[in-house]
């Protein structure tokens, strides 16, 4: 949905900052795009998922498809993952504790300077985010910004059944991270202000946008002077296991996991389920009727239309039966590095992941802007890569593992 109207209203851009799907930002942290869509983010901690035992996961894990399963079909979301070398000023930020004027403040000071130290030597001064997108069309700002708010009040309250610290991202916060995003080879201080903006006729593309974008290449492209990389995460693996995003983020590198999800309806998903049953049957009676022709036992047949059958009729009864949705899902890897050496080996390291998930990283070339703003934390996927899940197999990619030992409220 996103995805096909944005594709529409958008022209080809002809400098750098329109490159960037971006119209307008608002201070409440609103998001407008072209073609009328609003998105707004929700920050969220992790949570300790992989210290639980296994009913605990099991719960956790219904707990994340209850809140995948929120989405009705008219809001697009997008899962952003977000591993970044942080600059000391950025370090300093997150881990400093400030004084209070009692007799603590030593203490304090000292507790502050252990965190920012062991930090720099835990993740190799990696900053990582975890973030929540959500988009809307709308026909005007107030009528967005209040559709937009009450999903962000719900959202809350869905992390919050999870154990995760979550919060509403407003305006400058969201700049500050596109900024990080597109900067990622200097993550030189973020000086703006509302203020500075109308004074000077400044738009929010010119605060955010590096000096360049080059896509001339065909599987990699240049922000600024960060070389990058997108890959589709295509899912062929018979089963996944629920430490796929951990093995990811764990990499300590300047790496971007993009999960763009839509629900479909329920009686569109029913009509489709029955439309692949009735394929499949249609191939299972025309293999009989080859088998019988040749004398073959007619109950032999290939194993592939007997798993399809067998899946499609489960899925079919679980969406009828249990709380289970179909969802359009597209999984994007977004590579960076300061040389073309260090991407490559950054390319080698994801694409040995995949192999170990039994999955295949594609890589999508000549689509690489596409590419790079499907992993933008805009709620934006011009694509038209995806596949199609239930709510518990999209849910197995779970974005928790452990929580940090000191994590900001």
């Amino acid at each position: 949905m996103a995805g096909k109207q944005n594709r529409k209203s958008r022209k080809a851009p002809i400098s750098t900052q329109e490159t960037i799907p971006l119209q307008k930002v608002f201070q409440d942290g609103t998001v407008r795009s072209p073609g009328g869509y609003y998105t707004a983010m929700v920050k969220f901690s992790d949570a300790n998922y992989c210290l639980l035992d296994e009913s605990g996961q099991a719960e956790t894990l219904a707990l994340y498809g209850k809140l995948l399963n929120y989405f009705d079909s008219n809001v697009h979301f997008q899962l952003f993952l977000f591993n970044r070398k942080g600059n000391s000023q950025a370090l300093a930020e997150r881990f400093h504790i400030p004084t209070q004027g009692d007799s603590f403040d030593g203490i304090r000071e000292e507790f502050s300077g252990i965190l920012k130290s062991q930090a720099k030597k835990g993740t190799n001064g990696v900053l990582k985010g975890k973030y929540l997108i959500f988009g809307i069309h709308a026909g005007n700002d107030k009528e967005a910004r209040q559709r937009l708010s009450r999903i962000s009040q719900d959202v809350l309250k869905l992390l919050s059944e999870l154990g995760t610290q979550a919060r509403a991202v407003e305006g400058k916060e969201r700049l500050f991270l596109l900024y990080e995003f597109f900067h990622q080879d200097t993550m030189r201080p973020f000086r703006f202000s509302w203020k500075d903006m109308v004074l000077t006729g400044k738009s929010p593309r010119d605060y955010i946008a590096p000096a360049s974008f080059d896509f001339t290449h065909s599987s990699r492209y240049r922000s600024g002077g960060m070389y990058g990389s997108v890959f589709y995460f295509d899912i062929v693996a018979a089963e996944l296991t629920d430490e796929v995003l951990k093995h990811f983020l764990d990499l300590d590198k300047n790496l971007t996991i993009s999960i763009h999800m839509e629900t479909m309806e329920s009686g569109k998903a029913q009509k489709l389920l029955r439309s692949k049953l009735s394929e499949v049957q249609k191939r299972k009676i025309d293999e009989q009727k080859k088998a019988f022709q040749g004398g073959y036992d007619i109950d032999i047949l290939p194993s592939d239309i007997v798993l399809y059958e067998k899946e499609t009729q489960e899925l079919l009864r679980e969406l009828n039966s249990s709380n289970q949705k179909l969802i359009r899902f597209s999984f994007f890897l977004n590579c960076f590095g300061k040389t073309k050496k260090e991407l490559a080996d950054l390319e080698g390291q994801v694409n040995g992941l995949a192999e170990q998930a039994n999955c295949e990283l594609i890589p999508l070339t000549y689509n690489q802007e596409q590419g790079m703003t499907a992993c933008t934390p805009l709620g934006i996927n011009l694509t038209e890569m995806g596949e199609t899940f239930n709510t518990n197999c999209a849910a197995i990619l779970i974005p928790f593992h452990t929580q940090e030992l000191f994590t900001r409220s």
